[in-house]
């Protein structure tokens, strides 16, 4: 799987521009940051999918 890493600005913008409410733009940007940081955990994408609720 390959990925485009967007300056975060740039994927907030995007995701807001969507109509994502804010909290799930935090979300998506907080997995975002754990992904390339190279420590994404599926366990750790529930954690934040499950406050979405």
């Amino acid at each position: 799987m390959s990925f485009v890493t967007l300056p975060e600005d740039h994927l907030r913008g995007g995701l807001a521009q969507a109509g994502l409410p804010t909290r799930s733009v935090n979300a998506v940007i907080a997995i975002q940051k754990r992904f390339l940081a190279g420590a994404f955990v599926p366990a750790a994408a529930s954690e934040h999918m499950n406050w979405l609720r």
